[in-house]
């Protein structure tokens, strides 16, 4: 009942997995088998996942509230499953995450709150909004998609605080919403590459930067905002 209150957007055998994901090793061989439990951590449990063993479907209905509105799962994810994020409710992912099946934003939010939020394979934003809010660079391991209804928004600053470097490819589309830390005031003129890739294929379809004029230039392993002025 505690972690079914904790974590409503997730089913009954999700839950368990959770529970068993983040329990403590018992030190008795029958308990800490692999369909038994050693002992149940619920400070852990209400934290998400600590390992994604297959793949793993959220759906958050933001409307009811809640956790099922707002959630972040604090615990290093490790595993060789894959997140998929739907529904209209915000999920972040604040832990050193090493999960190696990939990520995938169908609808809603998804919030990188750390810079290993997404674990070691592709990241595919097919629809939605990606928020980088991390203190530095979102690192992902394998490839970027983001197609034409989707759309990135990151919050940059210093040391580069909400950019995106990727392993793979990058390949773009969609929308860019950028937002200025508080208290980073680049001058006009200011060069921010805050996309990296080993490659960048495609352009997003509109570019909007809170309080700045702006325009985007796109290299052939990068993308630069070059702030302009005030709007």
């Amino acid at each position: 009942m505690l972690i079914e209150t904790r974590l409503p957007y997730l089913d009954a055998e999700q839950r368990r997995d959770v529970l068993k994901t983040t329990e403590i090793a018992s030190g008795y061989r029958l308990l800490d088998d692999a369909e038994g439990y050693g002992r149940l951590n619920f400070f852990a449990a209400a934290d998400g996942y600590g390992t994604l063993a297959d793949d793993v479907t959220v759906t958050m209905d933001a409307a009811k509230g809640g956790f099922n509105e707002l959630d972040t799962w604090k615990n290093d994810i490790g595993g060789k499953g894959r997140l998929v994020k739907r529904g209209s409710g915000n999920l972040g992912l604040s832990g050193a995450n090493s999960y190696a099946g990939g990520t995938v934003l169908e609808e809603g939010a998804l919030a990188a709150l750390s810079p290993a939020a997404f674990g070691k394979g592709d990241l595919v934003v097919d629809g939605g909004s990606l928020i980088l809010a991390a203190e530095g660079p979102v690192t992902i391991g394998g490839d970027y998609r983001q197609r034409a209804n989707a759309a990135m928004e990151p919050t940059l600053g210093e040391d580069g605080k909400g950019g995106l470097i990727v392993k793979g490819k990058a390949a773009l589309s969609g929308e860019l919403r950028v937002t200025l830390a508080e208290g980073y005031a680049p001058a006009p003129g200011t060069k921010i590459e805050f996309l990296k890739a080993g490659s960048v294929t495609g352009t997003f379809g509109k570019v909007s930067v809170e309080g700045h004029k702006t325009s985007v230039a796109y290299g052939p392993t990068g993308v630069t905002l070059t702030i302009e002025g005030d709007s």
